[in-house]
This record gives structure tokens, C-alpha cells and sequence, in this order.
């Protein structure tokens, strides 16, 4: 697919849709998380943006869990969106990819335009379903103009996952110590730094843009006629 040629925007509303990784599983805490870590690369880049953050998130959650917590947040006008799926949704199906795209096109509704970016799935062990899951999510959003980014060197590196460790911050009472799968601090910020390299390039600094409350501003009026 050829490349799509994007302007540099300043992005001031940000929204994190995704499963346990971006709920910050399997950090030190929740600030090393890659969601908290990429907003705060995404506010020191060129003067600063991602000024107002959304993150949505479920342990174990699949692309169609994304699709109804969209339908639910959708008052958020968001400027970037940042999907991360497809972990529990293995193994890879049509039916994935389909809800994909569903979830990708609900942030178009009424005119508005965010940038999506999409991760890889995050796969310590990498295979040909890992790949088909790879392939869908990156023809999805690229299809819709967005940004499809390989966490797969993040997740290769074990020195990036770590069993044992006392994670109990994250108030889950089955999972109250890290596991094998799950990125340590480590791996959440080099999917951050992963995420953080590939905005940065679209990233200017300058006000908010303006649609978001012009948007808002708009539906607050009264229908004509």
C-alpha cells in the first residue's frame, strides 16, 4: 500500500482504547504503563499536546469491546486515537478483522477526522497466526489513513517480560503477581517509545486543533428550519 502523505497537527485529545496492556498490566505502576508514558512524550513534543487523555481499557478485552466502549465514549471528540486489540481475540479470523474495521470507522462519525493509530499485537512468541493478526489490523487502519505500529521487537525481548514481580497495584485480586506474557516496565516504555517515534513525525506544535470544539459547538445548536 502506498504511502498517505499526512499534515502535522497538534493533538490535544487523546484516546487509549485497548485490553490489559493498556490498562498498565504488567507495570511497576500505573505511570509506566505505555498509555501514561506515550501522553507524556505526546506532551513534550514541540512545544506539547495530548493536553486532555481518555483511556478505556479491559483485562481480556477483544476488538468488540472496543467497539461498544466507542459507542459508549463517542461525546469524546477525539483528536488521536490509539487502538491496541487483538491479543484475546486470537486465533485470527475474518470476523476479527471485520470488528476491526467497525471499531476503526466509528471514530469517523459526523465529520470527524482523528488520526488512528494502530499497535501489532503484542506476541512474545511470533507466528503465522500472529502475523494474520498483524496483516489485519495494519490493512484496517492503514486503509482509513492511520498508523499502524509493530510492537513485535518490543515483545521479542525477554528482558522486556518478567514473572514473579509483586504487581498488585492493579487491584486484580487473580492478578496480583506478574506473569511471562505481560510487558514489565521496560516493555511498556519501549512500546511507548515505539508509539512515540512514529507520532512524532505527525506531531507540530501549536494550539489544539480547533475542530474538536468546533465540532462541539456545532452539535450544541439548534437544527435549522
Amino acid at each position: 500500500m502506498p504511502a498517505i502523505a499526512r499534515a502535522k497537527r497538534a493533538y490535544a485529545r487523546v484516546w487509549f482504547l485497548g485490553d490489559s496492556l493498556t490498562a498498565g498490566y504488567d507495570a511497576d505502576s500505573s505511570g509506566g504503563c505505555f498509555a501514561e508514558v506515550t501522553a507524556a512524550a505526546l506532551r513534550a513534543m514541540k512545544g506539547g499536546t495530548a493536553v486532555e487523555v481518555l483511556r478505556v481499557n479491559a483485562y481480556g478485552g477483544k476488538a468488540s469491546d472496543g467497539l461498544a466502549q466507542a459507542l459508549a465514549g463517542l461525546e469524546f471528540t477525539a483528536d488521536l486515537v490509539l487502538l491496541q486489540y487483538g491479543e484475546n481475540d486470537r486465533p485470527y479470523a475474518q470476523a476479527f478483522r471485520d470488528t476491526y474495521e467497525r471499531l476503526a470507522a466509528q471514530f469517523g462519525r459526523d465529520g470527524r477526522a482523528p488520526l488512528i493509530a494502530a499497535l501489532s499485537i503484542w506476541s512474545p512468541t511470533y507466528d503465522a497466526d500472529a502475523e494474520a493478526m498483524d496483516e489485519g489490523i495494519r490493512d484496517v487502519v492503514e486503509g482509513a489513513g492511520g498508523v499502524f505500529v509493530s510492537v513485535r521487537p518490543a515483545a521479542a525481548e525477554a528482558a522486556n517480560r518478567s514473572a514473579g514481580r509483586d504487581v498488585s497495584w492493579l487491584g486484580d485480586a487473580q492478578h496480583a503477581t506478574s506473569d511471562a506474557f505481560h510487558p514489565n516496565s521496560a516493555g511498556h516504555a519501549a512500546i511507548a517509545e515505539l508509539l512515540a517515534d512514529a507520532l512524532r513525525a505527525l506531531v507540530r506544535k501549536g494550539p489544539p486543533r480547533a475542530i474538536a470544539a468546533d465540532r462541539e459547538q456545532a452539535d450544541r445548536r439548534p437544527p435549522r428550519g
